[in-house]
């Protein structure tokens, strides 16, 4: 027995939703990211988490919220509205009427269609987000209280959880602060300190920004991701201190210890004389695209700061390595399409910037209102900016070195 075409999409569009009734998950929309070496496959984003924007303190931004004060009832309209379009059947509904007008038209033109139709979902997600983002209540905590008078500003944290990224070069991580309700009182491109005793009774410390995945706070803890290296090789890219820290953090320490931390250095800082910043150019390598991501989505929602586009290039030397944040940079990309650019390249950094071509056609050359951050390790670092000041124009005080 055969099925009417015409009927068939929508008899995939029924299973589809009954599916989604029953923890269906959206299919994962990739973004082609061009890398370095020839014959790689595409590193592949993948979107999931919900999205909500904090707004930028950059010394150039507006920081004026997105939407205004609102009667109590429009609030509560508001919160209703967007508790059902989080909801899984509603996501599971509006997927299934997009698969069925989607397979309806395919039966009416040839194979173009599909990328075009892949566009169009991925543009339809993005402002999904962007509308989501904007009634999604912001999760405010109590700031911990960090007293110069007692114990020099210190306070403490425990370790709750430490693994492994996936494939990834990195390690998670994860501390609980005293309250559930605390919250680190920290700045855009501001560190944590951590310290601690190793087991010679040495003082460890390191400064580390935290690491965020989602947007969606989560209050009483806080998580860092460190290279999983030798104590040699991170010295090298991270400096003896904090080299020492993770090395006693990853073999000594236990679940449960108490370690002491505070908050630590803020290094984003625009030294340049042209005001407005309209474009905002980061460079990140290994695990320096933690602060990028954090100021990627505090920068870009419309009104939140004076920037127009933003140009991220990270660089890792093994392709795994960007999925330790591929989902939520996908996201942000589906979401400001027309003002993020993001390339990934995979890149062992011996050579400098000029000679890997991937990275040379993504950079930008200087325009006034550019704000360049580069988010390495030191050595890199001043290759990076060398490379930004001798090849591409940049001042340097429109360079900022996180």
């Amino acid at each position: 027995m055969s099925l009417k075409p015409t009927l068939l999409p929508y008899l995939v569009a029924l299973l589809v939703l009954l599916s989604g009734v029953h923890g269906f998950t959206t299919q994962k929309l990739p973004v082609r990211l061009k890398l370095s070496r020839q014959q790689r496959p595409f590193t592949v984003l993948h979107a999931k988490t919900r999205i909500s924007m904090p707004h930028s303190n950059l010394a150039v931004s507006i920081d004026d919220p997105l939407l205004g004060s609102r009667p109590a009832i429009g609030v509560r309209f508001i919160q209703a509205a967007a508790t059902l379009l989080t909801s899984r059947i509603f996501q599971a509904a509006f997927l299934a009427f997009l698969l069925a007008c989607s397979l309806s038209l395919l039966g009416r033109f040839n194979g173009g269609l599909l990328e075009k139709l892949g566009n169009l979902v991925k543009t339809l997600q993005g402002q999904a987000f962007k509308l989501l983002d904007q009634f999604q209540t912001k999760v405010v905590g109590v700031p911990m209280e960090f007293s110069e008078e007692e114990n020099d500003g210190w306070g403490v944290c425990t370790l709750r959880s430490k693994k492994g990224l996936g494939r990834t070069g990195f390690v998670q991580y994860d501390f609980d602060l005293p309250q559930p309700d605390n919250e680190i009182p920290l700045k855009l491109g501001q560190q944590i300190s951590l310290c601690c005793l190793d087991q010679n009774d040495s003082v460890a410390k390191g400064d580390f920004y935290p690491y965020q995945p989602t947007v969606n706070k989560k209050l009483g803890t806080f998580s860092i991701i460190t290279p999983n290296k030798p104590e040699e090789d991170n010295t090298l890219a991270l400096g003896r201190d904090s080299a020492h820290f993770i090395k006693v953090l990853h073999e000594e320490l236990k679940v449960g210890d108490e370690i002491a931390l505070k908050p630590g250095v803020q290094k984003l800082e625009y030294r340049g004389q042209y005001f407005p910043v309209t474009d905002m150019v980061y460079i990140a390598v290994g695990t320096g695209i933690a602060p990028v991501l954090e100021q990627v989505r505090a920068v870009l929602p419309n009104g939140a700061s004076s920037v127009k586009t933003v140009t991220v290039v990270w660089i890792n030397e093994n392709k795994d390595d960007f999925n330790v944040i591929s989902e939520p940079l996908e996201r942000e990309y589906m979401k400001y399409s027309t003002k993020l650019a993001v390339r990934c390249v995979v890149d062992d950094m011996e050579g400098g910037l000029g000679e890997n071509e991937e990275i040379s056609e993504a950079i930008p050359d200087f325009e006034e209102g550019t704000m360049a951050v580069v988010s390495a390790p030191s050595v890199l670092q001043r290759r990076a900016s060398q490379y930004l000041i001798t090849r591409r124009g940049y001042s340097t005080d429109c360079i900022c070195e996180l």
